[in-house]
């Protein structure tokens, strides 16, 4: 998920203006301009790039969907794009719907997702930067920093941005925003961080946890792989 191919890149769900497209702004930087499809029967072109009516009008198959429309719009959006052989999936809108019917939205969501066998971030996600690889699926605009050795993960949208306005000599090589966690928890963003090489320092902002065992088992591999991990807890 956090390393998408440049030749099949994310498209970008989203009805923002072409002068005010976060989604769009914060992977300028980082992706290579031809990898990005930004999807909305709104814009022709959001500034450089050529915007397509609908999923299924791509060019070529989903590597990595971001899905930043409305919430009532997720669920067709998310099946879009596994329809077009989306490998991942980051879903920034917050699950929540008024007068929703069962199972709700976030069930429904993760069991699309789970059926798919999609790697889903989110809903409610900012989203995250790989500093290493220099990919992000965000609409908090990354800072310009030197990748470095520090994972860091939150469970917090507050403390994600905070931490990306810390001095710039604080270098990291990856940082994630889980939001709601209908499938990947703050363990599995843990487990994948330590699967980095470079990935020497393991800091996580945790309000809580959803499979005890996994998380236990995740900090044991950490001590095996001799990466410290700091964990701060609110309250």
């Amino acid at each position: 998920m956090t390393a998408p191919a440049p030749e099949a890149g994310p498209p970008s769900e989203t009805n923002a203006r072409e002068t005010h497209a976060p989604e769009i702004h914060a992977l300028e930087p980082l992706f290579a301009p031809r990898s990005v499809d930004p999807v909305t029967p709104t814009y022709q072109t959001i500034g450089k790039l050529t915007c397509y009516p609908e999923v299924a009008a791509l060019p070529e198959a989903v590597d990595l969907a971001i899905v930043a429309g409305a919430t009532e719009r997720v669920e067709d959006q998310l099946t879009a794009a596994i329809d077009k052989g989306a490998r991942a999936a980051v879903i920034f809108a917050e699950a929540l719907l008024e007068g929703d019917r069962e199972p709700k939205i976030l069930e429904r969501i993760a069991r699309v997702a789970r059926e798919a066998a999609l790697p889903l971030l989110g809903p409610n996600t900012i989203g995250y930067i790989n500093f290493q690889a220099g990919t992000a699926a965000t609409w908090f605009p990354p800072t310009h920093r030197a990748s470095g050795p520090i994972a860091a993960i939150f469970q917090s949208g507050a403390v994600y941005c905070y931490t990306h306005s810390f001095d710039p000599r604080m270098r990291f090589g990856l940082t994630v925003h889980t939001g709601q966690e209908a499938t990947l928890d703050v363990a599995e963003a843990m487990d994948y961080a330590l699967a980095q090489p470079a990935i020497r320092v393991l800091a996580v902002y945790l309000e809580t946890v959803r499979d005890p065992e996994r998380f236990l088992a995740v900090l044991e591999k950490a001590a095996a792989q001799d990466v410290p991990v700091v964990i701060l807890r609110p309250g």
